[in-house]
């Protein structure tokens, strides 16, 4: 295969997409595509978030880490070269939107959706005539594109792989109850101080068992507190270096139960790698977890309406003897989905190499268009795609108006240090939403 520049935009840090986007840079890189990691945030070696682990695998692979401004020059901004964009970020799509028009040149865009918040679908709408290809990690995020790009050959839809796989036999039920949580310690995304909240509950219940809760993230501090305030006699116990799959893969294959409590998510790619392991999973209905998960058969969903449910099926699991059914019902699942790497790399490197419909036109009057009616217009589309109900769960605050008064201050910061740079179209929606609270 004539060799072709592939770019990634992730970031060098712990993280479901973070992972996976540099285990297919890997992959990719071994198929034989000149491989290059945008490093999107130039995340540093001081940076709590970096991980070193990952960034060993981008240098024992030969994938060289550049930065933004360094993916945008000439020998990489032309036509045959193809960009991946799993995060399908704002600030980069506004910058490459710029590339373009200031060069003329259109190079291949992939963009990977690995998330159903509404800004994803924002810019999926508003950038797609210049996106060759979207591919949607779950059938719920296939749907909800669908209903938004008129091209409906530029739609794929693909499970994300599984980067690791067990060996042997599964391991045996534990005494007690083994609880584990993976995943980024933020509680906006990923619902961590419900961990606090289930621990307690099954304190009460007199339910002995053990949480292991593997991740860092910028809650980590304020979760050991709430953990250290309800003095729990249980055994927690918090791991922060387990940053690749490898490193976790011990603690799937020595925990019973697999909780999953985010407000929204793709995969997410832990369910996966928990099944296949047989950790059960219980969790929200998010992602695609109720295409994967069969309530009751080889895991549980709940909505998150249904918190106390939940709560109380993890301390039922503690005495159920089925454990072990639902164990290997879990990974015999997750395995005859057939999710591995080498087959995604397949599917990314017929997708990479395909002939592409040639569009002549940028269309950029189009996407300007776009752009325009989103300034006027946003409220509407975003109920299009998202209840109201989604958008208080995911803390759309950058669309609508919901907020929680406990929240709000903490919601600012989070506007003011992420999208006050953003192009002045997604500025207004900040300024609407700050002077509707004064």
């Amino acid at each position: 295969m004539v060799s072709k520049k592939v770019l990634i935009l992730s970031n060098i840090c712990a993280g479901g997409v973070e992972t996976f986007s540099i285990y297919l840079a890997k992959k990719l890189k071994s198929i034989g595509f000149d491989m290059y990691f945008i490093n999107q945030d130039e995340i540093k070696k001081e940076d709590s978030r970096f991980s070193s682990s990952l960034e060993k695998i981008l240098i024992s692979s030969n994938i060289p880490i550049i930065s933004i401004e360094e993916s945008y020059q000439a020998k990489f901004f032309q036509i045959d070269t193809t960009f991946i964009i799993p995060f399908y970020a704002t600030l980069y799509l506004h910058n490459y939107y710029s590339k373009i028009k200031d060069s003329n040149i259109l190079p291949v865009l992939i963009g990977h959706i690995h998330s159903d918040g509404a800004y994803y679908y924002d810019n999926a709408l508003l950038y797609s005539a210049i996106t060759n290809k979207f591919i949607c990690v779950s059938d719920t995020i296939t749907q909800k594109i669908q209903t938004l790009i008129s091209e409906k050959n530029k739609i794929h839809s693909k499970k994300c792989p599984l980067l690791i796989n067990s060996v042997g036999s599964l391991t045996k039920t534990k005494n007690p109850i083994q609880l584990l949580f993976v995943g980024r310690i933020s509680n906006e995304s990923k619902g961590v101080y419900k961990l606090v909240e289930i621990a307690k509950y099954l304190e009460d219940c007199n339910v002995i068992f053990s949480l292991n809760i593997i991740g860092n993230g910028p809650d980590l501090p304020e979760l050991k507190s709430q953990f250290t305030k309800e003095e729990l006699k249980s055994d927690i116990s918090f791991v922060t270096d387990a940053d690749t799959p490898d490193k976790v893969a011990h603690f799937y294959a020595n925990s019973d139960v697999l909780l999953i409590l985010s407000s929204y998510e793709g995969g997410p790619l832990v369910l996966y790698e928990g099944m296949e392991f047989g950790t059960v999973p219980v969790s929200f209905n998010v992602g695609t977890v109720s295409r994967v998960v069969e309530h009751g058969k080889n895991g549980f969903v709940f909505s998150h309406t249904d918190f106390a449910q939940l709560k109380v099926q993890v301390k039922d699991l503690a005495e159920k003897k089925s454990l072990a059914v639902l164990k290997k019902n879990a990974q015999k699942r997750i395995r005859d989905l057939n999710i591995d790497l080498d087959s995604y790399g397949t599917f990314m490197s017929d997708i990479i190499t395909k002939p592409l419909k040639n569009y002549a036109d940028v269309s950029i009057r189009k996407t300007n268009s776009k752009i325009n009616w989103k300034e006027t217009d946003f409220r509407t589309w975003v109920l299009k795609i998202l209840t109201e109900t989604d958008c208080k769960r995911n803390y759309i605050f950058h669309y609508l108006n919901h907020h929680k008064k406990v929240e709000v201050k903490k919601q600012q910061e989070h506007y003011n240090s992420v999208y006050e740079d953003l192009p002045n179209w997604w500025k207004k929606i900040g300024t609407i939403l700050r002077n509707s609270k004064k």
